[in-house]
């Protein structure tokens, strides 16, 4: 057993800042799974989805358009962008 003093760190001290940051990429990879699929559908020329798919390029164009810092996860304005967009492609 180490004599002296030991650390006394909170996890949340050492490791809060991690988590946050890899809840961003959790939301940057949902978000580019969502775009390679809707990319894919828009390939394959199905029937009758033209407007679904043009939907969802303008709402792509919109929250392009905000010009969000995708990795500053203390920005809090990309999460309520990215609530919006999953509320708005799943209409």
């Amino acid at each position: 057993m180490p004599k002296g003093k030991q650390f006394d760190f909170s996890k949340n001290q050492i490791f809060g800042k991690f988590d946050l940051f890899c809840r961003r990429l959790t939301k940057l990879i949902d978000m580019f799974t969502t775009v390679r699929q809707f990319n894919s559908l828009s390939d394959h020329k199905l029937e009758n989805m033209d407007d679904l798919i043009n939907d969802f390029k303008k709402h792509i164009e919109d929250f392009k358009a905000q010009r969000h810092d995708l990795l500053d996860y203390n920005n809090i304005n990309f999460d309520r962008r990215f609530v919006e967009f999953n509320v708005n492609i799943s209409k």
